[in-house]
């Protein structure tokens, strides 16, 4: 468990492809002149995480998402 208060470059550093991490980022938008705060949920699978240990993610995940109140999910993977 790690905080801070750089930009999402410093999150990255964090990261590695043979873990899963979970992150929360807080930014902040303007949006019809009114300053507006988000949070964006983050699921790392690195890549060389083990295949069991994937599959697991989608219990984990599922459970987490629910707790914190997750609206809107989206995924990424590297090019192949």
């Amino acid at each position: 468990m790690a905080t801070g208060s750089g930009t999402i470059d410093g999150l990255v550093e964090h990261l590695q492809d043979d873990q899963i991490n979970y992150g929360l980022y807080r930014t902040t938008d303007r949006y019809d002149g009114h300053l507006t705060i988000k949070f964006v949920f983050i699921v790392w699978i690195g890549e060389r995480v083990k295949i069991l240990r994937k599959a697991r993610i989608a219990t984990h995940k599922g459970a987490i998402t629910s707790f914190i109140g997750v609206r809107l999910a989206s995924s990424a993977a590297p090019p192949i």
